[in-house]
């Protein structure tokens, strides 16, 4: 894995994320290359994650251009261009489904 998504996998791994899924859309998708997917365990925690995911993203010199939903957790999504993170609480993963609405998507990296 690129340096990017091995910091933003192990952001979420430290602050305990779940169901942590890395998509390669390179190939398939003009938006992005690479979609990541992790469940929060609460609106904290994952208010948490992706302030960790940010930080961690800095200091590689790496901005974010977007994010949506940090304020009530449900889902958080962090833009970096070529990377996009979808930060979840387990019922609203469970109602989107992304994993099944991407499944064309190549699975390259799961925990």
């Amino acid at each position: 894995m690129e340096k990017k998504i091995e910091a933003i996998v192990e952001a979420i791994d430290r602050l305990k994320g779940e169901e942590i899924l890395v998509l390669d859309f390179e190939k398939t998708n003009s938006l992005c290359d690479k979609v990541v997917i992790c469940t929060g365990r609460s609106d904290r925690n994952s208010q948490a994650i992706a302030d960790e995911i940010e930080e961690k993203l800095k200091e590689l010199g790496e901005e974010k251009t977007g994010v949506e939903g940090y304020n009530d957790g449900q889902w958080i999504l962090l833009d970096y261009n070529d990377v996009v993170v979808h930060v979840f609480l387990k019922e609203t993963r469970e109602y989107f489904k992304l994993e099944q609405l991407w499944s064309n998507a190549k699975e390259i990296f799961k925990k």
